[in-house]
């Protein structure tokens, strides 16, 4: 199946934080700081959209905001296991797939051609 037939993706927005909220803010490596108000719900994918490095992938087992640096990656049903979808996108190395040079990005339309082996 592709990505988007099992998952939803959804750019991350700009973030106001600090070291001072309790809800961990990811960006492109990872957390980056602390925030009081969450953007996605717990168990949920953070791809890191800019940057080099553009295609890491992290697992969020609690609430969580994503900057505008990543991109979130959310199950769309109880069929696909969101830590297994996690583990999928891990081994794709998707660092390899980063488009340009002066900036490097990966976008919602990559990853969303990817075919994920979703086992019965």
């Amino acid at each position: 199946m592709k990505l988007k037939d099992v998952s939803k993706l959804k750019n991350g927005k700009k973030a106001n934080y600090s070291n001072i909220g309790n809800i961990p803010v990811y960006g492109a490596n990872g957390i980056i700081g602390y925030t009081d108000k969450p953007n996605s719900p717990k168990n949920a994918i953070i791809i890191g959209r800019v940057g080099a490095n553009a295609g890491s992938v992290f697992y969020s087992f609690k609430e969580h905001w994503v900057s505008d640096n990543a991109i979130s990656v959310l199950p769309i049903n109880d069929r696909v296991n969101p830590y297994y979808l996690y583990y999928a996108l891990f081994k794709l190395d998707l660092n390899r797939l980063v488009e340009g040079s002066a900036q490097p990005l990966i976008n919602q339309t990559i990853l969303n051609s990817f075919d994920i082996s979703i086992p019965d």
